[in-house]
């Protein structure tokens, strides 16, 4: 953290300056992400450097661990690269809007399939990426018809 930015944290306070340092290392770790895809595909920089505005935690992604905005960042820039729209979720925002609405009703079998392929998309290293599957898909389709109707409830003004 820059001197400046420190100084401006202790102008603010605890709850003021708390949140400015969350925002300084969402925004690096937004820069790092399109640093690394600009590694992956130089050829598109422009477009990862004009997708930096669109890469904000939305509401389902704010207080989440940093993995989770990570994930987040690098679909974003992945469509960037190929010139996909930005106003459907990522497969992070999904994951978390799903953990978030289980916390009030248990998901079904379809959802809770839904859930653990979006949780193996986000988190590929995960060792629970690649463990046995609790849910199991109730007939073929279910889960890409959960996944529509997600993805439909949470499209995103970016």
């Amino acid at each position: 953290m820059s001197a400046a930015t420190k100084r401006l944290s202790e102008v603010l306070g605890p709850l003021g300056g708390g949140h400015l340092i969350g925002l300084f290392r969402l925004m690096a770790i937004a820069e790092e992400e399109i640093s690394s895809a600009k590694l992956r595909a130089p050829s598109s920089s422009s477009a990862f450097d004009a997708s930096f505005r669109l890469l904000f935690p939305t509401d389902s992604l704010r207080g989440k661990a940093e993995e989770v905005y990570r994930a987040h960042c690098r679909e974003l820039l992945v469509r960037a690269e190929e010139g996909k729209r930005f106003g459907d979720p990522t497969d992070a925002e999904l994951l978390c809007a799903c953990l978030e609405s289980s916390l009030k009703a248990p998901l079904s079998s379809s959802g809770g399939a839904l859930v653990e392929q979006l949780f193996a998309k986000v988190f590929p290293e995960s060792a629970l990426a690649s463990a046995a599957r609790l849910y199991r898909e109730p007939y073929p389709g279910a889960i890409e018809e959960e996944l529509v109707a997600l993805r439909r409830r949470f499209q995103v003004t970016r």
